[in-house]
């Protein structure tokens, strides 16, 4: 079956709702991973900082989300993801396939 942008996002969100916190850590790990992998793969060179501006957020948060400390938001996944030039579901595409 081929799901939809939209459709995707609201799969994933439905399916974290039955997460213990032990997954939950885990997918923040996966997470924190995934964005890391980005930032230093990108062709700008892009730094937690510029990421951090473009998302609206701070620098310490985003740096706590690489380290999958911290719960991002939808709006702060979405905003990370356009600082890659990525849609949303496009970016968790990538969280589901990290390790």
């Amino acid at each position: 079956m081929k799901y939809s942008s939209y459709n995707f996002c609201v799969l994933y969100i439905v399916l974290l709702c039955n997460k213990t916190e032990q997954d939950m850590a885990e997918i923040r790990r996966k997470f924190g991973l995934t964005i890391l992998n980005l930032r230093l793969k990108s062709e700008e060179k892009l730094t937690q900082a510029d990421i951090a501006d473009y998302a609206g957020i701070s620098l310490r948060y985003y740096s706590d989300l690489e380290k999958g400390i911290k719960n991002p938001t939808l709006e702060v996944m979405n905003e990370i993801a356009k600082a890659h030039d990525l849609k949303l579901w496009e970016l968790l595409r990538y969280v589901e396939n990290i390790y």
